[in-house]
């Protein structure tokens, strides 16, 4: 019969033989035993890359802060203190200077440049001649990113944490997303200065939450109407602190998106699907971390590549 002191001594016998008869795994000299591998999740199935790489456009400036693509697929740099413009076939057309340091740019109706100065708007048309100069937003406003569509302008507004919506005419209608006001008290979560903003074909407002790792879509009202994306280390989920760090929505309702910390720039359907992969980091260099991104009417993609200085195109295989 098997007793509760056979049991007790077969249990204390076994924990034993466990404590002493197990060798701990020794780690190679000089390897860190507390080093968090993750390269396994930087390992890309080539059959998830649609995209290939056409030839990169050239921006002679030292540090490339924002780009737009106009109606007609014109293409328009901000960098340094220069507004480089090149036509359709991506050569370069025109520049010009701007008095201050440039933080993003946008491109509207006649070729209107909407350019964001830390906390107020600069308007220009293509001859860089400047035709408007909007208010200050406010005290700790930094604007990160403008978008602009048939009648309205949206700015992403960082040190304020909010969206703000003016009409074409410079009234301001509203802001949204601040967590004062929203009705879960969060609003966006932004640990890091990177914060997008772009208009749906449907005239609603996409911007990055990149504090809960998701896109958020709003009415012109401001009503928060959806929600997509997720945290996670797998290949079509969100990783990190805060993610995705830019985005842009395709002609056809798709949307991509670029991340840091592992970098990689993918594609999703119109409800948050994932489809795919543009590109990876091996084919970028470590600390290009500022992916901004476009896309024209074609459909292919742009990323500034702060590190090459170059404009990076993409287009399906």
């Amino acid at each position: 019969m098997f007793s509760r002191r056979t049991f007790i001594k077969s249990c204390c016998m076994g924990s034993l033989s466990f404590l002493f008869g197990c060798k701990k795994k020794q780690n190679p000299p000089g390897e860190n035993p507390y080093k968090y591998d993750i390269g396994q999740f930087r390992k890309i199935d080539k059959e998830l890359i649609l995209y290939k790489e056409k030839p990169s456009i050239a921006v002679d400036a030292e540090q490339i802060r924002g780009l737009a693509i106009s109606n007609d697929d014109y293409l328009f740099v901000i960098a340094d203190k220069k507004v480089f413009i090149y036509d359709s076939f991506k050569n370069l057309h025109h520049n010009f200077s701007v008095d201050e340091t440039a933080t993003c740019l946008a491109v509207g109706d006649s070729k209107k440049i909407y350019i964001g100065v830390k906390d107020h708007i600069e308007i220009f048309n293509q001859k860089g001649e400047q035709i408007d100069k909007r208010a200050v937003l406010s005290e700790n406003a930094q604007i990160t990113a403008i978008a602009v569509n048939k009648e309205h302008v949206a700015v992403a507004d960082y040190g304020n944490k909010q969206l703000w919506l003016f009409n074409k005419e410079g009234k301001l209608l509203r802001f949204m997303g601040n967590k004062r006001y929203s009705e879960d008290k969060q609003g966006f979560v932004l640990p890091s200065p990177f914060f997008d903003v772009d208009f749906d074909k449907n005239g609603d407002l996409w911007a990055n939450n990149t504090g809960r790792l998701r896109l958020e879509q709003f009415s012109i009202e401001g009503v928060l109407k959806s929600t997509w994306g997720r945290p996670s280390m797998d290949i079509a989920g969100f990783p990190g602190c805060c993610n995705p760090i830019h985005f842009a929505i395709l002609p056809n309702g798709d949307f991509v998106t670029a991340q840091k910390g592992i970098i990689l720039i993918k594609l999703y359907d119109h409800t948050g699907r994932f489809k795919g992969i543009v590109a990876g980091e091996d084919l970028f260099q470590k600390g290009a971390t500022d992916l901004k991104l476009e896309v024209d009417s074609q459909g292919d993609i742009y990323v500034i590549d702060s590190i090459k200085k170059r404009i990076r195109v993409f287009t399906l295989k």
